[in-house]
């Protein structure tokens, strides 16, 4: 493994949960979820889905769009 990747997700990553959530998002590059989404794909808690969100969010990894509801996916240079 890439030593940058390892320093990074020992410094970021906090739980299997947001690594889950990471790999989910870079296997839809082009798709907008929203946090229920993922939970539910994941058969995870809407709340804790939320809370790694916002985690990976403050990462700068995510883009959002709140036209109607918040929605995610991976920031375009990672999810290639």
């Amino acid at each position: 493994m890439n030593e940058d990747i390892k320093q990074f997700l020992f410094a970021h990553i906090e739980s299997v949960e947001q690594l889950e959530i990471i790999f989910l998002l870079r296997q839809y590059p082009d798709k907008w979820w929203s946090a229920q989404t993922i939970a539910d794909e994941m058969r995870a808690s809407s709340s804790s889905v939320s809370n790694r969100l916002n985690t990976i969010d403050r990462l700068h990894l995510l883009e959002n769009d709140a036209n109607s509801m918040v929605r995610y996916k991976l920031q375009s240079e990672i999810g290639r």
